[in-house]
């Protein structure tokens, strides 16, 4: 039922972000696979993905699947991780544990993960790549096309 929701929310955004006139041209999410930034700054050009984002900028992650990890960030930002390698037994809804390395995240370091809701060791071990700035449209997308339940 929450997928549901979470679907009509993603959809609801989609259309919104469509019909509206002053809405950017945005790249499809498949864009991420091929190293191309997911969103655009006017004055400045393309946005590049950067090796390390600050710890303390990070609210929340979620995992979309094995290969891909949305950051939520302070002020409504977004990055979009596309881990090193796929992370085998990494699915979505679970806890992550990460230790930033001088207060940052970056590219190349480890984090495990667990099932959320039960006890134990974390057993899942994966790595972090770049780290790519997204506009919350983008990242609905993502979900979508990317997400687990595909």
């Amino acid at each position: 039922m929450l997928r549901q929701v979470e679907r009509g929310v993603i959809a609801l955004i989609l259309m919104l972000g469509a019909t509206s006139h002053l809405a950017e041209p945005r790249q499809p999410a498949t864009a991420i696979t091929f190293k191309q930034p997911l969103s655009e700054v006017e004055s400045e050009g393309e946005v590049e993905p950067v090796d390390c984002i600050p710890s303390r900028e990070i609210k929340n992650m979620e995992v979309v699947n094995d290969r891909v990890v949305v950051l939520h960030g302070t002020r409504d930002r977004f990055w979009v991780n596309k881990l090193r390698h796929r992370c085998h037994g990494l699915r979505y809804n679970m806890a992550l544990k990460v230790i930033p390395w001088a207060g940052r995240f970056c590219a190349n370091d480890r984090f495990e993960a667990r099932e959320r809701f039960q006890g134990g060791a974390y057993m899942i071990s994966c790595r972090w790549g770049e780290f790519e700035p997204a506009a919350i449209e983008q990242v609905a997308l993502i979900k979508a096309e990317l997400g687990e339940d595909k």
